[in-house]
């Protein structure tokens, strides 16, 4: 969401500037940290990582791309 700051507003950028309750509210009850969603021993790819977001334990159920793959077309074919 980045953006270059507009002098009408100030110096901000247009989302700073925006009217944005819900995401105002988030930010304040959010936390900031950091989180390793890629474990030792795997390749730093977005399959890996998405899975340890989603809250699986890889080093247990990973199989590879191909599962995620086959069930998002599963998924696509069912809508």
């Amino acid at each position: 969401m980045a953006d270059w700051p507009v002098e009408e507003f100030g110096g901000k950028t247009i989302l700073q500037n925006a009217r944005k309750p819900y995401m105002d509210m988030l930010a304040r009850k959010g936390r900031t940290g950091m989180l390793k969603t890629v474990p030792d021993g795997f390749h730093p790819g977005s399959e890996v990582a998405n899975m340890t977001v989603m809250g699986y334990d890889v080093t247990k159920s990973f199989e590879g791309r191909g599962v995620l793959e086959a069930a998002n077309r599963w998924a696509c074919a069912a809508t």
